[in-house]
């Protein structure tokens, strides 16, 4: 198989378990050791009024393991939150900013995700953008990660009231 084919594959499996998202609601991203039920339980709090920071709180005080763990929440006001458990995969981590979280994991590098967040404020445009636009930056080889994979996952909405 191809790195390209496999690049391809990994990003369409991220993206089957990584970005529950809902117009209005908010956005829960979960990877590392993937818990898919973190995506419709957050998604749920944060539908009932619950804020990111304490919805992220009760996830992870309700999984018997989070420590694999790595998960960021946004909610509809724009409050973010995120956890990069202890046995996460190597070399994982996250920073958060105003209204935006950048995790990663299986780095070369601890630098990859103040990158991501730098290259993020520093770009111009929406959301897809400077996410596009500062990608090259980010990640110049193919492959950056240390297991020769490469997955990558961005919801990216439009902002549309939600409708009841």
């Amino acid at each position: 198989m191809t790195t390209a084919r496999r690049a391809l594959g990994m990003t369409l499996l991220t993206l089957a378990l990584v970005p529950p998202a809902t117009a209005g609601v908010g956005v829960v991203a979960t990877q590392s050791f993937v818990d898919p039920g973190y995506g419709p339980r957050g998604l749920a709090l944060l539908r009932a009024g619950t804020s990111a920071p304490e919805a992220l709180k009760q996830l992870v005080a309700a999984d018997p393991a989070p420590e694999g763990r790595q998960v960021a929440i946004l909610d509809a006001t724009g409050r973010v939150s995120a956890y990069t458990g202890k046995t996460a995969l190597a070399a994982a981590g996250h920073v958060i900013g105003d209204g935006v979280s950048a995790q990663a994991n299986l780095m070369g590098t601890a630098a990859v995700w103040p990158a991501m967040l730098k290259a993020y404020e520093s770009g111009h445009g929406d959301l897809a953008d400077r996410l596009f636009d500062q990608r090259v930056e980010i990640t110049p080889r193919p492959s950056p990660n240390s297991s020769g994979w490469s997955g990558s996952s961005a919801p990216i909405r439009t902002p549309i009231a939600a409708t009841s």
